[in-house]
């Protein structure tokens, strides 16, 4: 993830933030450490020291990495970009809900974590290397919306993974992207993918 503006950094309770600035001149923040959310963390706005509310727009590299405690998280409509590592080994996270505006999913981003399905869509453009990987829980993925491209073993490793579904707007699913898939029985793919990298399904058995 790039740099941000670290002149000022923000608390409410025990979550830790800092100031960013969009494009446009307004302040958003962007979430540095959720390791203190309770079970469930809903992401979207947050109240600075000056008493106003700023716009989530990131969620930073490692946030919540390790966090066991967390179970469900909702990502709302102001987050753009899940960074790396962002919730990777969180292996109590059963569930997490994509904004409508996140346009990108991080290495590592979900690795790990106990999610049954994972439905990505919207304006989310790229999956990152490892994205997904070792969900062992996962049992479905759906890749539509803006999705172009899925990064180098996004799914690797996800052993009860059974259906697939890649949509149109998919032009390459790199390397490794569902190795070791096993349990992997039933794969749609999408009329626009032009390129499909050496051993994406390499290890997927049960595909007829």
């Amino acid at each position: 993830m790039g740099p941000i503006n670290q002149d000022y950094n923000y608390y409410e309770n025990i979550y830790n933030f800092i100031e960013a600035k969009n494009n446009d001149g307004k302040n958003t923040v962007t979430l540095l450490d959720g390791t203190n959310y309770g079970k469930k963390a809903s992401i979207n706005t947050i109240k600075g020291t000056d008493k106003k509310t700023y716009k989530i727009t990131r969620i930073y590299d490692e946030a919540f990495k390790g966090n066991t405690t967390i179970t469900n998280v909702s990502i709302g409509s102001n987050v753009l970009f899940i960074g790396d590592s962002a919730f990777d080994g969180c292996t109590n996270l059963k569930s997490v809900s994509f904004g409508s505006k996140v346009k990108e999913i991080g290495d590592r981003a979900i690795a790990g974590a106990a999610i049954t399905k994972a439905n990505v869509s919207g304006k989310v453009e790229t999956i990152g290397s490892y994205a997904f990987a070792g969900c062992t829980y996962l049992k479905s993925a759906s890749i539509a919306g803006k999705v172009n491209s899925i990064g180098e073993s996004a799914f690797d490793g996800c052993t009860a993974l059974t259906t697939v579904k890649i949509g149109n707007t998919v032009k390459t699913v790199s390397a490794r992207a569902f190795d070791g898939c096993t349990g992997l029985k039933t794969l749609n793919i999408g009329s626009g993918v032009e390129v499909i990298g050496v051993g994406a399904f390499g290890g997927c058995s049960n595909l007829p």
